[in-house]
């Protein structure tokens, strides 16, 4: 398990949004345990990867939508 205080995670979102993929990250705030950030990724969606390129990614295109709410229920 990682462990990092709240402002390193505003700095580095990505970075720990990644990370948490693979472990738990623990933030801090005032030294203190606050809340711990798990990563979800589906295997399904690791599947899907590289058969839409991310830059043609539509979020408004109504079979992207279709996908997205099948894994995820959006």
């Amino acid at each position: 398990m990682c462990k990092i205080t709240a402002t390193e995670f505003k700095e580095n979102l990505g970075k720990y949004m990644m990370l948490s993929l693979k472990e738990e990250v623990l933030i801090t705030k005032n030294g203190k345990p606050f809340t711990k950030l798990v990563g979800v990724r589906s295997s399904t969606w690791d599947e899907l990867v590289g058969i839409i390129d991310e830059k043609d990614l539509d979020l408004n295109d109504p079979k992207t939508a279709g996908i997205l709410k099948l894994l995820w229920g959006f």
